[in-house]
């Protein structure tokens, strides 16, 4: 792989690797700024749902629903905690009711 490709891989195993709302929020903002996209997979959107910026975790959701409807959830525990997180506490009302139904969706 050539620099830039090394950087967007090193950019999501920092992702991946970060724990706590700013830890993620960050590594996941220095990821976009270098001007990459998320990968579309449970790993990187599991990590979006602690972003702190609601809208980034709402499209999160959204990626989880079309991801969730070929392939088992991954990391159950943290992902329904997050989820029941984001249920509990989203300042939106379509994202506590988005996270909701991707709830619903996980235990089903």
């Amino acid at each position: 792989p050539d620099d830039r490709e090394k950087h967007r891989l090193r950019l999501i195993e920092r992702l991946l690797m970060s724990e706590g709302r700013v830890a993620i929020s960050r590594a996941a903002n220095d990821l976009r700024l270098a001007g990459f996209d998320f990968p579309q997979n449970q790993d990187v959107q599991l990590q979006l749902l602690e972003h702190n910026d609601e809208a980034l975790a709402r499209q999160a959701i959204i990626q989880l629903q079309v991801l969730l409807q070929s392939e088992r959830p991954i990391k159950l525990p943290v992902f329904s905690q997050r989820l029941r997180r984001l249920e509990e506490v989203g300042e939106d009302s379509s994202t506590r009711n988005a996270a909701a139904d991707l709830r619903r969706m996980i235990r089903a």
